[in-house]
């Protein structure tokens, strides 16, 4: 990724801010200043809202059961598996520092997975 000039996804485009103001992207670990960013304002937050109604309400998901619980499933893979890569208790401190200990059932897996197991009354 280009990180010297950043972009926003809009409507499935990469656009910058429509004021064309930017910030600096800091680099918290180092206050190294990589890139910049769009400096989204007010008309940015309503394209891309409009962009999103735009595509929930005419896109593949209003129509397509199947691509909708397919979405989700991928969905709940993917947070599952970011639960294993960062598990609960493995920020080095307290009593269970270095250990991981078990997720508990009420991440965002487990809404996606409740969320599933209602796909027939919703979709």
């Amino acid at each position: 990724m280009d990180i010297e000039r950043q972009k926003m996804l809009i409507d499935g485009d990469l656009v910058a801010a429509a004021s064309g103001r930017e910030y600096d992207n800091i680099n918290p670990a180092t206050e190294e200043v990589p890139g910049q960013a769009p400096d989204a304002g007010a008309d940015d937050v309503e394209r891309a809202i409009a962009a999103a109604r735009r595509a929930f309400d005419e896109g593949r998901w209003a129509g397509d059961p199947e691509f909708r619980a397919r979405s989700l499933t991928q969905l709940q893979e993917k947070l599952r598996g970011e639960g294993r890569r960062h598990p609960r208790g493995s920020h080095g401190r307290g009593r269970h520092a270095g250990r991981a200990r078990p997720c508990r059932r009420r991440g965002p897996a487990h809404r996606v997975a409740r969320l599933l197991a209602r796909a027939d009354e919703v979709l």
